[in-house]
């Protein structure tokens, strides 16, 4: 099982995220990935859950007693930090890590306050950011 986290740079950059906000725009994504969504702070949990399974070609990672192929667990917090774990295989790994990444730049705006959308604060997923 491979384990991994990333930063995608909220904090260094004075934003943070809303998890009920990233929950609901995950949901309506209908991405055919996402297994389940769900966001529950009263658990003790504080990051948006996603049960993710890749629909890559190249992940063809089996669970060897259901058959099925194995979802990994994006677990996405307030500060743009998250873990994925759970995957058999690199190639699940980079398929959902660019899910998670590629949610957030693309809803950049609606998923962090409004506190610093100018050009004087850049988005961490501009080129002068990474």
């Amino acid at each position: 099982m491979i384990n991994c986290s990333f930063d995608a740079g909220f904090e260094r950059l004075g934003y943070g995220l809303h998890p009920r906000v990233l929950t609901d725009v995950i949901r309506s994504m209908n991405h055919p990935g996402v297994e389940e969504v769900s966001y529950t702070p009263e658990l003790h949990y504080t990051g948006v859950k996603v049960k993710y399974r890749s629909s890559d070609v190249m992940c063809k990672s089996v669970d060897q007693q259901s058959g099925s192929k194995k979802e990994a667990f994006i677990g996405i917090f307030p500060s743009g930090k998250a873990v994925i774990t759970g995957a058999s295989a690199w190639a699940e790994v980079e398929s959902a890590y660019g899910f998670a990444r590629g949610t957030l730049a693309a809803s950049f705006e609606q998923v962090t306050p409004l506190q610093c959308h100018t050009s004087s604060c850049p988005s961490p997923f501009s080129a002068a950011s990474l």
